[in-house]
């Protein structure tokens, strides 16, 4: 018996549909070519193609005075997208991270305003045992930073030259304080004579990276200014000097000065400077 010859079945309208199924999504997931920038190949490079750049915004080596802000300025070009962190490098402990601090010490800041380059760690009440290699880092690969070292210093006041000054009855009498604050510290320094302010116009305060220097001049000394000056910083401990005018000449321990009119040596003023140096001779 013969068989008939087979007729091939027309197309299922399901097995249509899944083909042109297919045929469209094979289509839709031809997306087109992602241009890569050459700032995806540069690790860390911002959105103009330029490697962060990290400068110091002052100096490496940072001395703040104990209870004080110290600040810690990083300038940061070229940022795009990357994340800044201050490190402690004695433990390795990340303190802040952009704006954000990671750390249980309410006293460690990062001080930034958008779209400026300035990175500021500020240590506030800064004390001793704050001084150490600070780093401000970004996050490229691989990584770039910048190390900073603090100098945590308890502040105090000196008077430079001996703790009793004689000086002679209408020269110029001369003090110079060094308070060890630097120029960053916004000190306020005041002379008392006797815990008595004296006028501002009588000294000049100078300051440099390390240390703050006052000058007080008097000029033509009186008995009047006899007394007791102290050189008085904010935040700083005081320092203090005796001093005596008189007339007459006590070469261990006077200022020279400009002569003026000379008067008559009392015999117990005599007899109080002689004792004086038979007790010092006698140490």
């Amino acid at each position: 018996m013969k068989l008939p010859d087979m007729v091939p079945l027309p197309p299922r309208p399901t097995l249509l549909f899944v083909v042109s199924l297919n045929l469209l999504l094979h289509r839709a997931s031809v997306a087109e070519p992602v241009v890569v920038g050459a700032s995806d190949y540069l690790g860390g490079a911002g959105s103009s193609g330029q490697m962060p750049r990290l400068e110091y915004g002052g100096t490496a080596n940072v001395t703040a005075s104990v209870g004080q802000t110290a600040r810690l300025l990083c300038r940061i070009y070229h940022l795009g997208e990357r994340a800044v962190s201050w490190i402690r490098k004695r433990d390795l402990h990340i303190l802040t991270t952009d704006i954000f601090t990671y750390t249980s010490d309410a006293r460690f800041q990062v001080a930034h305003q958008e779209g400026s380059s300035n990175w500021t760690l500020l240590v506030n009440y800064a004390q001793t045992r704050d001084s150490g290699i600070y780093e401000c880092q970004v996050n490229t690969e691989p990584k770039r930073s910048l190390a900073f070292n603090l100098h945590v210093v308890e502040s105090f006041a000196r008077i430079q030259g001996p703790g009793r000054v004689f000086a002679k009855f209408n020269s110029i009498l001369r003090l110079t304080c060094v308070v060890n604050m630097p120029r960053n510290s916004n000190v306020e320094l005041t002379w008392l004579l006797d815990g008595r302010p004296l006028g501002e116009e009588r000294w000049v305060t100078e300051s440099s990276d390390e240390y703050v220097t006052s000058r007080l001049v008097i000029r033509s000394a009186r008995d009047s200014d006899s007394g007791t000056y102290t050189c008085a910083p904010t935040r700083a401990a005081h320092a203090d000097v005796q001093v005596h005018v008189i007339s007459g000449e006590h070469p261990a321990a006077m200022q020279h000065g400009v002569a003026g009119g000379q008067r008559p040596v009392c015999p117990h003023l005599i007899l109080l400077l002689i004792g004086h140096v038979i007790v010092a001779c006698s140490r």
